[in-house]
């Protein structure tokens, strides 16, 4: 039962970690909405929350790639090389933005090499991240649905919908 407990707080954690990120990368995504300044401690808020997430992912990950290694199966593969090239992408995304930075950490810009790859990497890294979200989410689709239910008590989670198409017609 104890493990269960700390599974289902662990699990909590990771949920709420995983929107926090997404919802603070969607708001980075728009810089001119608070300025270069909050877009960019947004980023290093981001950074600081990918380090948490990987680490309370660590068990998974050396699981996982030891899986690999064993030659498992398509699925094992597919998700330990998205999630490689989410990490390989998002660390694009930490330096470029720390390179150009500006208003966030200017001091630590000045220690990196001038080029002029930096913002273009930047942008691309940042349209690259959109894609590889949206197939993560799709191939832990089941694991964040269920998830959700247990949070929901073990209720089944039903969209919110409009009447039925043959319920408004006049008779």
């Amino acid at each position: 039962m104890g493990r269960k407990i700390k599974n289902r707080n662990r699990n909590k954690i990771l949920l709420a970690l995983d929107t926090s990120m997404l919802l603070a990368f969607m708001a980075a995504t728009a810089p001119a909405l608070g300025g270069p300044t909050l877009h960019e401690w947004i980023g290093v808020v981001c950074g600081v929350a990918v380090m948490a997430h990987l680490l309370l992912n660590w068990d998974w990950i050396v699981a996982t790639l030891r899986r690999v290694m064993r030659s498992s199966n398509g699925q094992t593969r597919l998700s330990f090389a998205l999630n490689l090239a989410l990490f390989l992408d998002v660390t694009a995304i930490l330096v470029s933005g720390l390179a150009i930075s500006r208003a966030a950490l200017p001091e630590l810009a000045e220690w990196m090499p001038r080029s002029a790859l930096w913002l273009p990497l930047h942008d691309l890294s940042a349209k690259v991240f959109l894609a590889l979200v949206g197939l993560h989410l799709a191939l832990h689709w089941d694991w964040l649905v269920t998830t959700l239910r247990r949070m929901a008590g073990g209720r089944k989670v039903t969209p919110v919908s409009g009447p039925r198409v043959d319920e408004g017609a006049a008779k």
